[in-house]
This record gives C-alpha cells, sequence and structure tokens, in this order.
C-alpha cells in the first residue's frame, strides 16, 4: 500500500469534509477522525505546529480546526506543508463484534504503522487512503494538480517556494512545470543547516549532506532550488486555451495582469490574471486603477484567492467582476492547457466569420475551432455530417458502419485521408475517440462526462 512517492497529505489542510465511513455495512467502520496533524512552515524556517484532538472528546477533531475560518485557497494553513497525520479509526472486525480503536499514522515521504495493523483492516484502509487521494497515482492522477501547484506558487508572498519544501508529490508535478518552462528555477541560498529533506528536521549540515538522524543523504543539488512560476509561459498558456486577443499589461505592480481581451458585437470584455486579491491592499490598488485600465468592460478575474471571498461588486466604480477561480478552471493534459466550459463560453471569439456554437463547432458545423489553435479549420459537406452526428448523440459511442451508413459514405477512411486533407484528419485525432470499431467525441476535451451536455449558445 506504500505508495512510491510518498504520501499526499495535503488533503487534510483542505476543507476536511472526508467521506467516513465509505461503506459501514461492508467495511464496518463506524467513525474516522485525525487525531494528529504536524505541520512545518514552507519557507525553510523549521518552524512546527502540531494540532491534536481531546482524547476524551471523541467529537474532537484536529483537521476540523481548519473549517474554523482557516479553510480555503487563502487559509494561513496552506503555506505549510503537512508532514505527518495521525488518524483514529473505530471498527468492528465484523459486524456485531466488539468496537475497536486503531490509529494509523502516515507520514509525506510514504513512512506508516501500516504493517503493524491486521491485514484485513490494511484492505479496508486501502479504499479510503485512495478515496481521499492520500495515496496519489501519478499515472492517472487530476490533470489539474498541476495548476494548481501554481497556484499555490502564485499565492506565495515571494512567488516563490524551495523545492525540497514541496510534497513528495508536488515535486513529481514541479519538475513537470520545470520541464514545459511554466516554473523556473534557480539555486536556492547556501546556509549551513536546512530542514532535512527526509525527516524534516532542521539537523541538515548542507556541506557535508548528512542529518543527525537520518545519516548520510544522497540527494541532487535541484533539491535545493527555488522554483517561481513563469508569468510569460503561464499568460500565454491562458490565452492559447481561451483563444482571446493578447493584451498584456500590469494593472497593479507583482498583482495583477491584464492578459487579453474579447470584443464582438458591441461586447467588450477583458481578462485578467490576479494573485493574493483577498488582500485589502491589492484589492484597493485594483480599484484605483480600474478605470484606466478596464473602464466599462466586462471584466473576467482569473484569480489563485478563494472566489467566495471576494466582493461581488465594486460600488465607487459600480464595476461587477466575474471571478474565476485558476485552479479550478484549468488543467494540463499532456502539453496542452484547457479551460473549463463556463470560461471558454466567454471567451468565444469570431474569427473570420467563424463563431462558436456547438462546443468548438459553428452552427452548421463546417467550421471548428480546436483547442490552444487561433484559426477555425473548414470541413467539407461530409465531415460536417460525421461530426453533426457525433455531437448529436455525444453519450455513447457509435459504431464505424452505423455512422457511414447515415451520412452515405462507402468506407470512412475515404472521408478522413490522412494525406489528403491533413487538417481535416487532425481534427479527427484531437476530437474523436476511437476504439474496436466504434467512436464517440472527447469527453476530455470538451470537459464533458457522459451524463453532462455542453453548454450551447
Amino acid at each position: 500500500m506504500k505508495p512510491e512517492i510518498g504520501y499526499d497529505l495535503s488533503v487534510l489542510a483542505g476543507d476536511c469534509s472526508l467521506p467516513c465511513p465509505t461503506s459501514p455495512a461492508t467495511d464496518h467502520i463506524e467513525s474516522v477522525r485525525v487525531k494528529k496533524l504536524v505541520l512545518l512552515d514552507r519557507s525553510g524556517t523549521a518552524l512546527k505546529v502540531t494540532l491534536t484532538a481531546r482524547d476524551a472528546d471523541q467529537n474532537s477533531d484536529a483537521a476540523s480546526f481548519f473549517t474554523r475560518g482557516l479553510i480555503g485557497r487563502d487559509s494561513p494553513i496552506r503555506k505549510f506543508l503537512v508532514t505527518l497525520a495521525e488518524i483514529e479509526f473505530r471498527y468492528h472486525a465484523k459486524s456485531g463484534t466488539t468496537r475497536r480503536v486503531e490509529t494509523l499514522t502516515l507520514t509525506a515521504q510514504g513512512v506508516s504503522n501500516l504493517e503493524q495493523l491486521s491485514q484485513n483492516l490494511r484492505n479496508r484502509l486501502d479504499g479510503y487512503l485512495r478515496g481521499w487521494k492520500i495515496i496519489p497515482t501519478t499515472e492517472a492522477g487530476d490533470p489539474r494538480h498541476c495548476v494548481s501547484l501554481l497556484a499555490d506558487l502564485y499565492d506565495e508572498p515571494r512567488r516563490s517556494r524551495l523545492r525540497y519544501m514541496m510534497s513528495p508529490l508536488d515535486r513529481e508535478f514541479c519538475d513537470e512545470l520545470v520541464s514545459g518552462q511554466f516554473l523556473t528555477n534557480a539555486p536556492g541560498k547556501k546556509v549551513k543547516t536546512h530542514v532535512c529533506p527526509e525527516c524534516f528536521e532542521q539537523s541538515f549540515v548542507l556541506d557535508q549532506l548528512t542529518c543527525r538522524h537520518c545519516g548520510p543523504i544522497d540527494i541532487g543539488d535541484a533539491e535545493y532550488d527555488v522554483v517561481t512560476p513563469n508569468d510569460a509561459m503561464v499568460f500565454a498558456a491562458i490565452i492559447q486555451a481561451l483563444g482571446i486577443e493578447k493584451r498584456l499589461t500590469t494593472v497593479v505592480e507583482e498583482h495583477v495582469w491584464l492578459i487579453g481581451s474579447y470584443k464582438h458585437a458591441g461586447t467588450v470584455r477583458k481578462f485578467l490574471f490576479a494573485r493574493q486579491l483577498h488582500q485589502a491592499s491589492t484589492l484597493k490598488k485594483l480599484l484605483a486603477a480600474w478605470k484606466t485600465s478596464i473602464g466599462s468592460a466586462e471584466a473576467i478575474v482569473i484569480t489563485t484567492s478563494d472566489t467566495a471571498q471576494l466582493p461581488s461588486e465594486f460600488p465607487e466604480s459600480h464595476a461587477r467582476p466575474m471571478y474565476f477561480s485558476f485552479a479550478d478552471n484549468f488543467r494540463i493534459v499532456g502539453s496542452v492547457w484547457q479551460a473549463s466550459s463556463p470560461l471558454r463560453d466567454l471567451a468565444k471569439r469570431v474569427q473570420g466569420g467563424f463563431q462558436a456554437r456547438h462546443g468548438c463547432f459553428s452552427e452548421n458545423f463546417d467550421q471548428v475551432l480546436l483547442p490552444a489553435e487561433h484559426e477555425p479549420i473548414a470541413l467539407s459537406n461530409k465531415r460536417a455530417a460525421v461530426f453533426r452526428y457525433l455531437w448529436e448523440h455525444r453519450d455513447r459511442e457509435i459504431r464505424y458502419s452505423d455512422l457511414v451508413a447515415v451520412i452515405g459514405a462507402s468506407r470512412f477512411e475515404d472521408i478522413f485521408p490522412k494525406k489528403k486533407a491533413p487538417d481535416a484528419y487532425r481534427v479527427l485525432e484531437a476530437l474523436v475517440v476511437r476504439r474496436k470499431g466504434n467512436l464517440q467525441l472527447n469527453n476530455d476535451v470538451f470537459h464533458l462526462t457522459p451524463e453532462e451536455s455542453p453548454t450551447e449558445g
């Protein structure tokens, strides 16, 4: 059950509304509570905070402390790395037996006391830990995690973080962002004593690479790098994902940027990126610059702050900005950035007469604007008929033979020849999933589940 890259305990510094028990009828787990959390200041000062629940009070939960005004993206708790958690499980070995109590101890580096628990209980706890995403999955993980890490870094006072002060999972995504040039890294300050990246104790002598608790540490110089978001690359990726016109100017120094705009039929929308917008000083400066930078245009604010805590209106300017969480509305799939449908709908553009009507297709399906591209691709009548049919039946897979019969073609391969019509074939590859003689629109591209319908209009 031990994950290769450690346990991701950051979930315990969030909402903490953990679903438990998942199935009391089958796993016989009566209740779960977090007895203890150890948090370490990410700035490298070795400041530790320990939260401990009261043993005498079963309703006392160390993690529930966050729900009293300390949850959300702007919580000061987010500035700490959760290095250790003790989770208490009250359960029955089987129905009708005496209740038992066990405490599970987990560390960010993947150390636990699972081997000391019974195999029966370990099997039950595996589902919980995976359901809570404490056991991370990098192969099929949430593609928004990279963006969430970027949002966290933007929220840091200096927009940077020491790499070894990240959780093991965050380091994996940090490497992906560095390779994509969305993060830059620079050598950290060489000081004599650091926090040991293995045990998180302030006993690490940099020159000797030795910890008094862990002994010699085999670790590369990259662990001491300071990573910082690369504004130019991040903003360019957002602009591409939305398909808006680039207009990059600073509105509030180091906090708010105008990154792009949309104009159509008298509608003017300006897209802003904002960090630490929950701070009163940032809001005050934004309001002062509103008239000259935004004016009467609709303002779409992509922010790393908790949108629920931001003002819905600026009375002095009568502005009503629309807020979108950066972490919740963007994701990176492979090397491609994708925006959520509600945000993308606000950024639909007219380009050469093109207007998106059905997802990224035009009214008659004769044109399509692929994600992260700026020029629409024209489709022939038969190709438009293919995508119209797939769109109308997007909740299920369609057999090749049925589709060919409906549109009146002889062979499907003749409709999308790779060499003769490379652009049309590229559209097919980007938007359609093909497997075992069936086709279906790629729900990941359209941000759909089989039960959902896309916004039209």
